[in-house]
């Protein structure tokens, strides 16, 4: 096929008219050059954005095997921690953890280490 299109072109152009199309197909070939290597490069960034997220659920998901292993025995822990404290001074307690943890403190506020 390609020979039938240069055929064809070569019977019904002049020199200077083929040298004009070479020339824009290696300035267009060129241009694609330039544009397919920004994507491989993008997608070089988006693989290893991908394989850093990968990694990080790898790891949470080993971290979360490893506390499965606890979880009856801390539940069996909480239970037994509420039935000697009672419901009411558990709830005082749990609440406090939650909002610790949920303001990323170091240490309880002095009015929650009163019970």
């Amino acid at each position: 096929m390609e020979n039938e299109v240069w055929e064809y072109y070569g019977n019904n152009i002049n020199a200077a008219e083929t040298a004009h199309i070479l020339k824009s197909c290696l300035v267009a070939l060129k241009d694609n050059a330039i544009k397919l290597s920004d994507l491989m490069d993008k997608q070089d960034k988006v693989f290893d954005r991908i394989l850093k997220l990968l990694k990080e659920v790898i790891m949470d998901q080993m971290y979360l095997d490893t506390l499965s292993v606890y979880i009856d025995y801390i539940a069996d822990l909480v239970e037994e921690i509420e039935v000697k404290l009672g419901t009411k001074t558990w709830n005082k307690v749990r609440n406090a953890i939650h909002r610790k943890r949920k303001k990323n403190k170091k240490d309880f506020e002095k009015e929650e280490l009163v019970c």
